[in-house]
């Protein structure tokens, strides 16, 4: 009988070791951390020294920005784009529109369906391969800042800010 259990464990292979995919698991999250946190952390030296289009280096010191005297929120809304193929893609936006004065209630009610228009009628004018150029990001932010303005009152509105700007 030992001779028969020597035979069969000379013919079968070796098993391979158990805890080989907690090994990879660990590792793969381990990985995925390491690029996380480098982005995070390297990303804004990174943009700064090679000149990506778009990026903004120059942020308004805090004390440089006058603070708004109220604020109108449009809340997220998602946006049909087509590009110049003519197919369908998605942007998700989303603002928050700084003051000059504080607007009560019944004036914001007003303000808001306006300020929305504005920016779904000029957001939809563009194509695609526009909305996804970073360096032509600043110029939508500024034709749009200029929409809102005409819409709510140039006197009323001090900037717009982005909120939410995802494009599918």
């Amino acid at each position: 009988m030992a001779e028969k259990e020597k035979e069969e464990g000379a013919a079968s292979p070796p098993q391979p070791k158990k805890g080989g995919s907690k090994t990879f698991l660990v590792v793969a999250v381990l990985a995925v951390v390491g690029v996380f946190a480098g982005g995070v952390f390297a990303g804004p030296k990174i943009g700064q020294k090679l000149h990506v289009p778009g990026y903004s280096s120059h942020a308004i010191p805090a004390d440089e920005v006058p603070p708004a005297a109220g604020i109108m929120t449009i809340e997220s809304c998602v946006i049909d784009l087509r590009s110049k193929q003519g197919d369908l893609h998605h942007l998700k936006l989303g603002l928050v529109i700084e003051l000059n004065k504080e607007l009560h209630e019944k004036e914001l009610a007003q303000a808001i369906p306006r300020a929305r228009d504005a920016t779904i009628s000029y957001m939809r004018s563009l194509e695609y391969e526009k909305v996804t150029q970073p360096d032509e990001f600043e110029q939508i932010r500024k034709e749009l800042d200029h929409r809102i303005a005409k819409a709510v009152g140039e006197r009323d509105v001090s900037r717009v800010l982005f909120t939410d700007f995802v494009v599918q």
